[in-house]
């Protein structure tokens, strides 16, 4: 925004930025309240089964908008759970300031839950929700819908979906419905940072073989999270000929501890990564990158992938649908759970080096047409325009 002219300031829960536009809403600096926190995130996790993930609508502290911003034409929300408290911040902007929030997933239009999976409840109302130990009517889920709707209700709220998957999900939910509007927009990139590297380059500036292995990309920020699909990918390529997983360097970006497995293929890791420059380099060395996520509301890495001209394998899980274009960009599996299929279309990538080349080519091409960041800031700026700010 603030590179499009736009006079913008930023508001985070904590911490130091040396950026003027950027301010913290409170410091945490208190062992008390360190632990406060802790103990919210706790109260909230040990009421969800293991693959169960539902928060709440208020935090430990209130978090009221600075009188400052209340005065502003519109104020825009990201991902704020566990550490804005929705009550105190909805209380405190007056009822005809525009509220955008972005959705990057679905606690927002939901009783608390990133993904829904194959729950329909949200759509109307929560309550047994599949992914608490003890679901009941008046479950957690329903009670943190329950908190929403009045919030909602009673503001100029407006919906902000990262894809079409997500659209269709806010336009179907029982909070969704009660904004304004909902309009889908894409990501977008800085195409300065994130660039294609010459290969052998990149390889090289890793330590990898140039020519004689077949690399392959795999990122998350946690691999011990089963929806990023760690284990998956290790299934599919662990269905491969030996003698194909021989040739394979599988290169992986993220936290956590990989999954053990016993297969033929290499294995190495990079750890966390957050500089663009530096994520250039990974996914400019690569033959290929493999999304196995079980679901996506849009994906990040895939434009990031795609930017540096290399083309992405994805389960059609969401947002993928979107940013890949099958056959052309890279290659989308059918999605719930089909391993073998994921495998197959590894093998095609491994078994077609030129045809894969030329997706990565295409997929640069795609970005620069549809996933730069200036063309999501003009559609943020179009939208405020349509809601007559």
């Amino acid at each position: 925004m603030v590179r499009q002219g736009l006079d913008s300031t930023f508001y985070y829960g904590e911490g130091h930025s040396e950026n003027r536009t950027y301010f913290p809403l409170y410091q945490q600096t208190s062992f008390l309240i360190r632990n406060q926190a802790a103990i919210k995130t706790a109260f909230w996790a040990r009421r969800c089964n293991s693959n169960g993930f539902v928060v709440g609508n208020k935090w430990i502290r209130k978090t009221p908008v600075p009188e400052s911003a209340s005065q502003n034409t519109v104020v825009c929300l990201h991902w704020i759970s566990r550490w804005l408290d929705l009550p105190s911040f909805f209380s405190s902007l007056p009822a005809d300031v525009p509220i955008v929030w972005t959705l990057h997933d679905l606690i927002p239009i939901t009783g608390g839950c990133a993904n829904t999976y194959d729950c329909e409840n949200f759509t109307t109302n929560c309550g047994f929700c599949p992914q608490l130990k003890k679901p009941k009517r008046m479950d957690m889920a329903r009670l943190f819908q329950d908190e929403k709707m009045p919030l909602y209700r009673n503001h100029n709220l407006h919906f902000v979906a990262n894809s079409s998957w997500t659209a269709r999900k806010a336009e179907t939910s029982a909070l969704g419905r009660l904004a304004h509007s909902i309009t889908r927009i894409h990501y977008g990139l800085n195409l300065e940072e994130y660039r294609a590297i010459d290969k052998e380059t990149a390889r090289r500036s890793l330590s990898l073989p140039v020519k004689e292995k077949v690399i392959i990309g795999f990122s998350c920020l946690d691999f011990n999270d089963e929806r990023k699909g760690a284990r998956k990918l290790i299934k599919a390529l662990g269905q491969l000929p030996g003698e194909l997983q021989n040739k394979i360097i599988l290169l992986v970006l993220g936290g956590g501890s990989w999954p053990k497995a016993e297969c033929n293929f290499e294995m190495v890791s990079l750890g966390a990564m957050s500089d663009a420059r530096l994520q250039s380099i990974f996914y400019s060395s690569l033959n290929f990158f493999v999304l196995a996520s079980s679901s996506e509301t849009f994906g990040n890495v895939v434009i990031e992938a795609m930017a540096c001209k290399t083309p992405v394998v994805a389960y059609d899980c969401g947002g993928p649908s979107d940013t890949v274009k099958d056959g052309i960009t890279g290659l989308l599996v059918s999605y719930p759970d089909n391993d073998e299929q994921l495998s197959n279309k590894i093998r095609w990538m491994i078994d077609h080096p030129s045809e894969s080349q030329r997706m990565g080519d295409a997929a640069r091409q795609d970005v620069e047409i549809r996933f730069t960041d200036s063309m999501m800031a003009e559609r943020y700026l179009k939208l405020f325009d349509d809601i007559g700010i």
